[in-house]
């Protein structure tokens, strides 16, 4: 299977997966010049900005090894755009990873990763 189709594979399962802990979703795949973010949700009152990593397994490394620094610098500047696109003022913000792997159908949410 190609990346994107494995990403949005994972993306799906991501939002049920909140959704069912009771986050409401905003927007999906969210797109400016300078980026993506996956998912992007209510938490209570906590605006939540979710990069989903999804692999067969973990063989190698872990998904959540992925979203390094440079990536966690790229996510934040899209989160910016976004705030300021809507005209949003939030006092409390997040950042989550979730990551899932499909051979064992396991997923793993890392609240306030970064």
């Amino acid at each position: 299977m190609n990346t994107k189709i494995v990403g949005d594979f994972g993306e799906g399962i991501a939002s049920k997966f909140v959704e069912n802990k009771g986050y409401v979703i905003i927007a999906r795949n969210y797109r400016v010049k300078s980026g993506e973010i996956d998912i992007i949700a209510m938490d209570s009152n906590v605006l939540v900005f979710i990069e989903v990593k999804t692999r067969k397994n973990s063989d190698f490394a872990f998904a959540r090894e992925a979203v390094n620094h440079k990536k966690q610098s790229r996510i934040k500047n899209v989160a910016r755009s976004y705030i300021a696109e809507n005209f949003l003022i939030y006092d409390h913000i997040r950042f989550d990873v979730i990551e899932i792997y499909t051979d064992n159908k396991y997923i793993q949410h890392f609240q306030n990763s970064f």
